[in-house]
């Protein structure tokens, strides 16, 4: 038996959104996510909308409910649905598979039933058409066709180029999507529906740069950070603390900060704080602790390990060697902790 202690790989935004599109088989969208510190979880439905809807603007007429469980599906969608989908269209992968997404977040939230599944697609639609002023020729029809092309063109240029795996290809590969894209739906309706999202797939980048930039002070990158995120917010008229997780902006931060100076542990913890409250802070202080302090006894049991190994292969048989290295084993587990 032998024990490899595996490296953690530090993946960027850009990649970590190609592997998740694996995508809606295991999408938890079920409910909002909760951010800790009693930051407001989930848009109500009558926060401001992404674009001012047109004056007089109809919304899609829905059938009026015939039984009392449609009654309660309208009554419900405006709580869980209509705020499922606001977190799912705030996420980096929405303009690169929003059919699978919101095809996954109907399922979750509307059961399996058919009829019930197309009156939350209609009244999902209505939503959307209203929030976003959807052009008003646009139907319901034609909207989800829509979808369901962009995520082939997706399928097609990104997910199976076998060299979009690495940063830069992948963000060439995206950059060329993002034109079909648009292509497709047309500037304005690709703005309205995926700009939140493509603001936020691209911000790791960009604090990235900043990071990187050693002639700019960090009083200025924490500065264009703060602006970007203001930015974000009044263009698409969204809380960033409703829509995405408050430790995330923290972690921008961070690092941007740890690109100038050291940051002790009351450092970390005062930026924690700011963004996500004093309880979630230390226990996300103490959880990536106590991970830390793992790492380092796995890598010193490897080290003794591999140690003793090399020392006792030349001088004994196979099951000499297996035999001492199992009481070994035992020892060392209980020696670093690692029961």
């Amino acid at each position: 038996m032998r024990l490899v202690m595996r490296g953690r790989t530090k993946a960027s935004g850009f990649s970590l959104c190609l592997v998740l599109l694996g995508l809606c088989t295991w999408w938890n969208l079920a409910s909002p996510v909760e951010p800790a510190g009693g930051a407001s979880t989930a848009l109500a439905t009558s926060s401001a909308p992404v674009v001012a809807g047109r004056a007089g603007a109809p919304t899609v007429a829905t059938a009026p409910p015939r039984e009392p469980e449609a009654g309660f599906l309208a009554e419900r969608t405006p709580r869980t649905l209509v705020q499922a989908y606001e977190r799912a269209a705030a996420r980096g992968d929405f303009g690169m598979a929003p059919g699978r997404i919101l095809a996954s977040l109907l399922d979750r939230h509307c059961g399996n039933p058919r009829q019930r599944a197309g009156e939350c697609r209609a009244l999902l639609f209505a939503h959307l058409q209203e929030r976003l002023a959807l052009p008003e020729e646009l139907t319901s029809a034609a909207f989800w066709s829509l979808l369901e092309r962009i995520d082939a063109e997706f399928d097609q240029r990104v997910t199976s180029n076998p060299r979009s795996h690495s940063d830069d290809e992948f963000l060439a590969v995206h950059a060329r999507f993002r034109e079909a894209r648009r292509e497709l739906i047309g500037l304005e309706l690709d703005r309205r529906l995926f700009g939140l999202s493509d603001e936020l797939l691209q911000l790791p980048q960009r604090v990235g740069e900043l990071a990187r930039d050693s002639r700019m002070p960090l009083e200025q990158k924490l500065a264009v950070y703060q602006d970007a995120l203001h930015r974000i917010e009044e263009e698409h008229q969204v809380r960033l603390v409703s829509v995405m997780e408050p430790v995330e902006l923290a972690k921008h931060e961070l690092s941007l900060r740890q690109s100038a100076e050291v940051l002790g542990a009351e450092q970390r913890r005062e930026v924690l704080e700011r963004y996500t409250g004093p309880e979630y802070a230390r226990r996300y202080l103490d959880y990536h602790q106590e991970q830390q302090s793992l790492s380092e006894r796995l890598k010193a049991f490897n080290q003794e390990r591999e140690s003793m190994l090399k020392q006792w292969a030349s001088e004994s048989s196979p099951e000499q060697l297996r035999q001492r290295m199992l009481a070994v084993d035992q020892h060392l587990f209980e020696k670093y902790d690692l029961q």
